[in-house]
């Protein structure tokens, strides 16, 4: 069973049980953090500091008003839920929260990185992958913006002040065959480059992800025992 959200989008074969509220979503967030191996510290941390028991993450009281301003406060400074930062970067304002059935088949079919999890940290890293691409992003976008007219000039292109404004006086082939090589020429070669690097050294062929999926299957399935047994104790 799993909570999910939706925005005008398809529910695939899923078996809807109902609506959620935002403050069930929060409670059983923190409450899967509060039993993670990996997050527990962090989330005991922020409790122990604001003189808090755990109960109010493993037995929530959603009809708590204190409780839910508690919960949700506690999400954004754990996971940027609210804030538009970290985790919930970028996230949808209007969302209808739902309360579903997945089979073992459909969650098979979600797509993570497995392996860096599986062979390189043993974490879950996802977001730290996603939070890399507008580090690099960002600042690509103003040296796009940049680079035309550098280029252009650079291969010889020169404007005079005229009536009409800038007019270009001379340098107009040098600078088109610039801007050629620049963004076609160039960024061909790369792709060329790059695709045969991946198709000699990609380290996910055939046999190891399915090597891949046996190990991950035999992990997860200790990882639930484990919180089966946790969950079980502090009930």
């Amino acid at each position: 069973m799993g909570l999910f959200y939706k925005r005008g989008i398809l529910f695939y074969n899923m078996k809807i049980i109902g609506d959620v509220s935002e403050e069930e979503m929060v409670s059983e967030f923190l409450r899967a953090e509060a039993n993670s191996s990996r997050f527990e510290k962090k989330v005991l941390k922020n409790l122990r500091k604001d003189k808090i028991s755990k109960k109010i993450l493993l037995k929530p009281n959603i009809k708590d008003r204190k409780e839910n301003q508690y919960r949700k406060k506690l999400l954004g400074k754990l996971r940027g839920f609210g804030q538009n930062k970290e985790l919930f970067e970028n996230f949808p304002k209007e969302i209808i929260w739902k309360r579903a059935i997945f089979s073992k088949k459909e969650l098979e079919k979600v797509k993570y990185i497995d392996y860096d999890y599986w062979k390189v940290s043993g974490e879950r890293r996802e977001g730290l992958y996603a939070g890399i691409g507008p580090i690099l992003s960002k600042p690509m976008i103003s040296v796009a913006l940049a680079l035309p007219t550098a280029i252009m000039t650079a291969y010889g292109l020169v404007f005079s002040q005229s009536a009409e404004g800038l007019v270009a006086t001379q340098g107009m082939a040098a600078a088109a065959l610039g801007i050629n090589i620049s963004f076609a020429l160039i960024p061909g070669i790369t792709a060329v480059i790059g695709f045969i690097i991946w198709v000699k050294f990609y380290p996910l062929t055939g046999d190891v992800v399915k090597e891949m999926k046996v190990e991950l299957k035999k992990i997860h399935e200790q990882k639930r025992k484990d919180y089966e047994k946790k969950a079980l104790k502090s009930s």
